[in-house]
């Protein structure tokens, strides 16, 4: 599942630029495209629709998992190489009810 937002009046309370921000929302760690082909085609095609804006992509894994596939946070070739970050649930709900 793919949910792309476009964060304006809430950054604007912090920044007075504007980002599109794609999450991206996963349940498998591995897909066919590769996770970070994926979100290297998602980017080129936010980064043509809209030149003007900065953008940052988060995949969300929801499913606990020991697969390494969610720790990868670059697509890497000859000639690109893109950046993304992961965000695994389970530990951010670990640090929440550790914290409470």
């Amino acid at each position: 599942m793919s949910i792309i937002l476009a964060i304006n009046f809430f950054y604007n309370l912090l920044n007075p630029q504007e980002e599109i921000l794609h999450l991206e929302f996963q349940v498998a760690p591995v897909s066919v495209p590769p996770m970070p082909i994926r979100m290297l085609d998602y980017y080129a095609r936010l980064r043509r629709q809209y030149s003007f804006y900065p953008i940052e992509q988060v995949i969300i894994y929801l499913k606990e998992t020991t697969s390494n596939a969610v720790f990868i946070e670059q697509f890497t070739d000859t000639n690109t190489v893109h950046r993304f970050r992961s965000i695994r649930i389970w530990e951010q709900l670990y640090k929440w009810g550790r914290n409470s």
